[in-house]
């Protein structure tokens, strides 16, 4: 998907903007009472890439994290800490 639409042309940008949309979709999959706030902290993080992508990484790999135990909880699995690796790729520097 993301390479038909040019976003791994422009490593590191691309890596983050890939996370971002990941992390978009998983946020429209929350229940209505914690995704407004989810969306909101999400929202400050893409705007936050604009202008420094390395700290923008940082906390979008800190808000992953607490969207998978967030989505464990809700799933009623136990929180893991961990994510995938394609589901929570390291930032691209």
């Amino acid at each position: 998907m993301a390479a038909e639409d040019g976003l791994t042309d422009w490593l590191p940008y691309g890596a983050v903007a890939q996370r971002l949309r990941h992390a978009h979709r998983r946020v429209a999959a929350l229940p209505s009472d914690v995704r407004p706030e989810a969306t909101h902290r999400l929202i400050k993080i893409t705007d936050l890439a604009k202008r420094d992508l390395a700290r923008a990484a940082e906390k979008l790999d800190a808000f992953m994290a607490e969207l998978n135990v967030t989505m464990g909880a809700e799933e009623g699995k136990p929180p893991s800490g961990t994510a995938p690796s394609d589901e929570n790729p390291g930032p691209t520097r």
